[in-house]
């Protein structure tokens, strides 16, 4: 049974190219879906005292892992 959709896991680290590399060499053979998934750090967790810089912090935070994770679709090379 071929695989259908792989979710690879992946951080700001040179090993997520490889495995995003490795996803695609599985999933192109049998037209897969490849969707990527990473956890982004939230704020709130350092600092309680901080408060009005948290929103501006979270929405950087926010674009950073977004421009992230396109930046890694883009290299994959697979819709």
């Amino acid at each position: 049974m071929p695989y259908t959709h792989l979710l690879v896991a992946v951080a700001p680290t040179p090993e997520s190219q490889v495995l995003i590399k490795k996803a695609v060499s599985i999933a192109r053979p049998v037209n897969a879906k490849v969707s990527l998934i990473t956890l982004a750090t939230d704020p709130e967790l350092y600092n309680q005292f901080a408060a009005p810089m948290m929103e501006n912090l979270r929405e950087v935070m926010q674009e950073e892992t977004r421009e992230f994770l396109n930046e890694l679709a883009r290299h994959a090379d697979y819709p």
